[in-house]
């Protein structure tokens, strides 16, 4: 993947099937706590990163908030999939071994 600089924002460029070239944004300022997606730490989730994360999402395998982890549990899709894999919601509060 080749990178340039346009406007003063670094951007990779990538070929579309139709041998084309277009930009695709790389955000280079976003710092992700350490702990992020760990017991106890932030919330895995990106838009969040809420402090105190002990719901493990067993897709993941990372830790969210409780606010995240009961969204990501009330999805339809989620909760069938989560059903057929494992018999049980998608996100548990807890350690998991």
């Amino acid at each position: 993947m080749a990178f340039e600089t346009r406007f003063g924002k670094l951007v990779s460029i990538r070929k579309s099937p139709w041998g084309r070239r277009y930009p695709n944004p790389v955000n280079t300022t976003i710092n992700f706590p350490a702990d992020k997606g760990e017991f106890g730490g932030s919330c895995n989730r990106s838009a969040c990163l809420a402090p105190g994360a002990n719901w493990y999402n067993h897709s993941t395998r990372k830790y969210y908030c409780r606010a995240c982890a009961e969204w990501l549990n009330t999805d339809k899709f989620n909760k069938q999939d989560a059903l057929d894999l494992w018999g049980h919601d998608l996100c548990t509060e807890g350690k998991h071994a």
